[in-house]
């Protein structure tokens, strides 16, 4: 099993610059250009905490890979967007959205975006994503207001990775099976142990853990110690899933109880696959710093 790293949200700024206008209602219409402008921003700020400073995708903001669920919605590409400057950019991808907003400066910028346009969002009322179209300003802050942005620190899952699988239907009509890191991030989209496959096909590559990994496998019983001086011994893989997942749920009512509290007790025992003798071999670890170290050496 495989553990996540917890989430380093990079915030995006995209500064907006209003032209002076000389008339008689111009406080309606910089309110009006205020408000339009907040709704693409606010947007496009949610957007990229799905990425990282490098416009990769933030694998802890995206359980099932599939951006109508994990965000919220999805857009389909081409949409037309406005510069500053006045100039039409029609963006056919998300990989050219998130490259325009990273290379976002004060002199040039999004400004706005050319209506209508489609995105993708998920139903669950039938477990299929759908096409919605997006007519205007007061739609396109309608659909924000109902993915409710705002409560998502609030859920809080546990980062250990127990992979769970739940089939949907895509917006062609196609069944296409989600693969989540765990339950808990599948109940988040609404599914529970009655929508889970029984056979769920992992092939993903989840990296930042050394559960189930090519290096190396821990050789139980293992033991974890509490900063309060407790011991608990693990006697194989599944009891420590079992153990982790269940200290999650008791212990995580709000984000400061979200620490595992535990370290490994050393030594601690390791076994790899010797490239020299062609077989099996164990080797003792004695500390962290010496885990380091083999990680460091011999792990990709």
């Amino acid at each position: 099993m495989k553990i996540f790293k917890l989430k380093n949200s990079i915030l995006f700024f995209i500064c907006i610059s209003l032209t002076l206008l000389t008339c008689d209602n111009i406080e309606e219409i910089n309110q009006n250009e205020d408000a339009n402008t907040s709704i693409l921003m606010r947007a496009m700020s949610e957007m990229m905490d799905q990425f990282d400073a490098n416009g990769n995708t933030d694998e802890s903001q995206n359980p099932s890979g599939n951006m109508a669920l994990d965000f919220c919605f999805e857009f389909v590409f081409p949409i037309d967007f406005q510069m500053n400057d006045n100039s039409i950019v029609t963006i056919n991808s998300i990989e050219e959205l998130v490259e325009i907003l990273i290379e976002s400066n004060d002199d040039l910028y999004i400004d706005d975006v050319s209506y209508p346009f489609d995105v993708l969002v998920f139903n669950t009322e039938n477990d299929s994503i759908e096409t919605f179209t997006i007519e205007n300003d007061e739609v396109f802050d309608s659909l924000l207001e109902d993915c409710e942005f705002d409560l998502e620190e609030d859920n809080m899952c546990y980062e250990l990775y127990d992979p769970v699988c739940v089939e949907i239907t895509n917006a062609d009509g196609q069944t296409i099976v989600l693969v989540y890191p765990n339950d808990c991030y599948a109940g988040l989209d609404g599914f529970d142990e009655n929508d889970f496959l029984e056979d769920c096909d992992t092939e993903g590559d989840h990296e930042d853990g050394w559960f189930e990994n090519d290096c190396f496998d821990l050789v139980y019983p293992i033991s974890l110690v509490h900063s309060n001086g407790d011991v608990i011994t693990v006697n194989s893989e599944e009891a420590l899933v079992g153990y982790i997942e269940e200290w999650y749920s008791e212990n995580c009512d709000d984000m400061d109880d979200c620490e595992f509290d535990f370290e490994l007790q050393f030594p601690v025992t390791v076994e790899y696959y010797s490239e020299n003798s062609q077989q099996s071999q164990t080797l003792v670890l004695n500390s962290e710093e010496e885990l380091e170290d083999y990680f460091e050496d011999y792990c990709e």
